[in-house]
């Protein structure tokens, strides 16, 4: 399933939470991330800006292993990786929850970028929040911006 697809079905998904195997993960888009995210566990969720759908995705993912925990929880399985949500969400509370996630307000304009300071850029860097591989991407992108501050590359 193409993520043009599963935002498709995710746009008027209200009570069921859709997960899609990636790997030995679970990954779960927009509004089934939402529903995961506040009434199972709070999970690091990532809102990302994909151009090609002109619109910012908000996700989240786990291991295969936690099904089983997603049932005890009280998830009801509707069909293969298809869960019913404990209770239905409004439209109002999915898209407060995902502003709020996101480090740039949804709709927003990107700001402007000022001149590189690398003591700023790390002391903004939300480590506590942040998972390894975020790490990692950030410190490449700080190691790309310190041989090219311009960001060519």
């Amino acid at each position: 399933m193409t993520l043009q697809e599963q935002f498709d079905r995710e746009r008027n998904n209200l009570d069921r939470v859709y997960l899609t195997p990636e790997g030995a993960f679970l990954k779960a888009y927009e509004r089934s991330a939402f529903i995961l995210d506040t009434q199972w566990h709070p999970f690091k969720v990532s809102v990302k800006t994909v151009k090609y759908l002109k619109a910012e995705i908000a996700s989240l993912g786990f291991g295969k292993q936690g099904l089983c925990r997603l049932e005890e929880a009280g998830f009801q399985r509707i069909a293969e990786n298809v869960y019913q949500a404990k209770h239905p969400v409004t439209e109002q509370e999915f898209q407060a929850w995902k502003t709020k996630k996101s480090s740039v307000p949804i709709g927003a304009p990107a700001p402007e970028k000022p001149d590189f300071n690398l003591a700023d850029a790390i002391r903004s860097f939300p480590l506590e929040s942040s998972s390894p591989i975020d790490c990692m991407i950030f410190v490449a992108s700080l190691k790309k911006k310190l041989a090219h501050p311009d960001g060519t590359l």
